[in-house]
């Protein structure tokens, strides 16, 4: 019998392997509690192995934040990818101006 990986690391995979993937998506796909997910992910943010955008729904006042792989511009990459998820000119100009 294999032994499976540590739930931090195939979530971080996952991450890697699906950009902007939620919180709940990373626990669906893992088979996992989302709460216990969120907190695995968080705290794999904190040690830089992901990086992660709170954003938008739509036009709704509802926050979501998604989880990316982390990128080697630290701050400046997370600012980027947050422009991303705004889109339109705001959006664009913005990830000329951080670029």
């Amino acid at each position: 019998m294999t032994k499976k990986r540590p739930l931090g690391e195939r979530a971080v995979e996952h991450v890697r392997s699906n950009p902007g993937a939620t919180a709940a998506e990373v626990a669906s796909a893992l088979g996992a509690a989302h709460g216990t997910v969120a907190v695995i992910l968080r705290r794999q943010e904190s040690r830089g192995a992901i990086d992660s955008v709170l954003g938008c729904v739509g036009d709704t006042r509802t926050r979501i934040r998604r989880y990316y792989p982390a990128t080697q511009h630290g701050e400046a990459g997370a600012v980027i990818l947050r422009a991303r998820e705004f889109g339109g000119p705001f959006g664009i100009l913005a990830a000329q101006v951080m670029a």
